[in-house]
């Protein structure tokens, strides 16, 4: 299993910085799996399930934290 990288953002507030770090390491870091749920998750998916299963299986967890 490659690396991986959980995006944890607050959508209502952090989404713009959240998508903006994904593009950059996405582009830095071509070998490494990033997750961030607008990417990852489709409709109609268990949004829950795909959270908790892509959290429990990631290496790194990077927690986008705004003024709020």
């Amino acid at each position: 299993m490659p690396e991986s990288i959980f995006i944890d953002y607050r959508r209502q507030t952090e989404s713009g910085v959240a998508g903006r770090i994904y593009d950059s390491l996405s582009r830095d870091l071509p070998g490494i799996s990033i997750f961030m749920d607008v990417d990852k998750l489709k409709p109609g998916d268990d949004f829950e399930q795909g959270l908790e299963k892509s959290l429990a299986s990631c290496k790194v967890l990077l927690a986008v934290v705004g003024p709020e």
